[in-house]
């Protein structure tokens, strides 16, 4: 199957400028580029794609599924320093440890270069066999849950297959699907789920926080109160974004109930929770800044409350682009240090958060973020406190 045949090219591309040539589909050097080709590949599957890097240095990839996560196959890796696929056990392709890697990784501008591409999956073991210009590179055999995505390269889905180039003039001449051979997939265990119903915060005062995946250094606390488990985040001295997904979760819609507790001291607190997550750098969130809370100030009574949706829309972009329209102040207005409930509606591509009882959203926005699933859990920056964190699934 020829998987450029019929591509429509407004309607596929995520990033970067792509056109048809009569050479193939071509991608200028302007900017880093993406574009999806085929959603819902089976597990196992072969490729043959042939391109030419005009002008530039820097990578040229496929984003390749392999059953619910989709790593990059990169070819000059690094500005030449690698081939390879990024990334197995969190390691990019130049990683000293990558066992899919191959050092140096140099393409020769002007030159056409003939890729096969041999994915298998089954059982939870992926099998990747891959050769460039009729010369084997590489064969990797491992757990699937070795392989993550490379954040830089993804796509808005984790089962299509895409196509990426950095900043390099480039054009695919061929990208065709020899085979493809469907495999039966495994059934997902209970710990990859998000259970409908309270999730249990105590496991993240233990060393190992058994059934969470703590990111971007993220620590935590547990103390027993009356009104039930309280789970503390990082004090004002450990300052950066982060947090904790429930381990294997995958949300999509549905709502995220929270009861928050921060701090009234300027710049001292952030907290609300995270989905559609990947890792720490991949993820939407929607968070408080408590110490907003009745503010004199009415600027700053209007930044009470904030979506963000990492990597390309911080909080400082929206800010600036698109200021007043993903944060707002909030209603009824409690005092900085109450204990708030938060309740996050994602549907679709619409977010609403709902404060305490009101039925009157806080904040109602269209969501930004490229992913429409992924994990879900905390997110804090400063000093935070939760209880009640109750996760409901979309019928």
């Amino acid at each position: 199957m020829d998987l450029l045949k019929d591509l429509n090219i407004s309607d596929s591309t995520v990033s970067g400028t792509w056109k048809n040539s009569k050479e193939g589909l071509t991608v200028d050097a302007s900017a880093p580029a993406r574009i999806a080709l085929q959603g819902d590949l089976p597990n196992s599957y072969e490729l043959k794609v042939e391109f030419t890097r005009f002008s530039g240095d820097e990578v040229v990839a496929l984003i390749l599924p392999f059953g619910d996560v989709s790593p990059a196959l990169e070819f000059s890796g690094w500005q030449g320093a690698s081939h390879g696929l990024s990334r197995v056990d969190g390691l990019p392709s130049k990683g000293p440890q990558n066992p899919a890697s191959v050092k140096p990784g140099i393409l020769k501008n002007g030159t056409r270069y003939s890729v096969t591409v041999k994915v298998e999956v089954e059982k939870e073991i992926a099998d990747i066999k891959v050769t460039l210009n009729d010369q084997k590179l590489f064969d990797w055999n491992g757990d699937v849950s070795r392989l993550k995505p490379n954040y830089a390269l993804n796509l808005p889905s984790s089962k299509t297959l895409g196509l990426a180039v950095s900043k390099s003039n480039v054009t695919f001449h061929k990208v065709e699907l020899l085979s493809a051979k469907p495999k039966t997939t495994p059934t997902p265990s209970p710990a990859g789920k998000v259970i409908a119903g309270q999730i249990d915060l105590k496991p993240l005062g233990s060393p190992k926080t058994p059934g969470w995946e703590l990111f971007n250094q993220a620590g935590f606390t547990i103390r027993a109160t009356p009104e039930g488990t309280v789970a503390a985040g990082t004090s004002l001295a450990a300052q950066g974004d982060r947090g904790a997904y429930v381990g294997g979760s995958q949300f999509e819609n549905g709502t995220i109930d929270v009861e928050v507790k921060g701090a009234g001291q300027p710049q001292s607190s952030f907290l609300g929770v995270v989905f559609h997550g990947v890792d720490g750098e991949n993820y939407e969130a929607v968070y408080f800044r408590p110490f907003n809370f009745g503010a004199a100030d009415q600027t700053r009574r209007g930044h009470a409350i904030q979506y963000i949706a990492h990597p390309d829309w911080p909080w400082q972009k929206l800010r600036q682009q698109r200021p007043e329209e993903y944060e707002n102040p909030v209603s009824p207005e409690p005092k900085p240090t109450d204990w708030v409930r938060m309740k996050v509606v994602v549907d679709g591509d619409r977010i609403q958060v709902f404060v305490n009882d009101s039925r009157k959203a806080s904040l109602d926005v269209k969501r930004l973020g490229k992913l429409n699933s992924g994990k879900v859990g905390l997110w804090c920056n400063g000093v935070a406190s939760y209880r009640n964190f109750k996760v409901t699934l979309a019928k």
